[in-house]
């Protein structure tokens, strides 16, 4: 069992980061990374349209990302004091952007199409609950300069097909 101390120190680590970095300008923010680090895994295109959930969004960098892939809409779950900086980040975007200040385990059922967490689940104390939380059908790990990358979770859809029509 992993320690509430310890689960709040990480998540305000990230806070301290995320709010002293709140930039994502270049090819940092770009959805030309995205595509770099989901092509093996994802064809962008099947985004478009999508509702999907990113846990961990600290500055909104993936979510700007999602959105300019073609994401009808995105809910971006943020627990840390970096929540301000997301919202400040992503209010351009209000009409299609929903920010929540919960843990990734609190991620609501909205029937997404697909869930992300880019960067997050490893820095995660206890992941588990967040996985079932997400609902991932299908975990992918793209490994990438040394470390685990991205994990993407295709929510079934209403008829029990996937967000690719499979």
């Amino acid at each position: 069992m992993v320690s509430t101390r310890l689960r709040e120190r990480t998540v305000a680590d990230f806070g301290e980061q995320w709010t002293r970095y709140t930039d994502n300008v270049g090819w940092y923010g770009s959805v030309a990374l995205l595509e770099d680090v989901f092509g093996p895994l994802l064809d962008l295109s099947q985004i478009s349209g999508r509702r999907v959930a990113e846990i961990g969004s600290g500055t909104g960098r993936i979510v700007h990302m999602l959105l300019e892939a073609g994401a009808a809409h995105v809910t971006a779950i943020e627990p840390s004091e970096a929540f301000a900086v997301l919202v400040a980040n992503t209010g351009g975007h209000a009409d299609r952007v929903r920010c929540l200040r919960l843990p990734g385990e609190r991620l609501p059922a909205d029937g997404f199409d697909y869930v992300f967490a880019v960067g997050v689940l490893h820095h995660i104390p206890e992941p588990r609950p967040v996985v079932a939380a997400a609902g991932f059908v299908d975990v992918r790990l793209h490994h990438r300069h040394g470390y685990s990358w991205a994990v993407v979770g295709r929510k079934p859809l209403a008829d029990g097909r996937d967000a690719a029509g499979r």
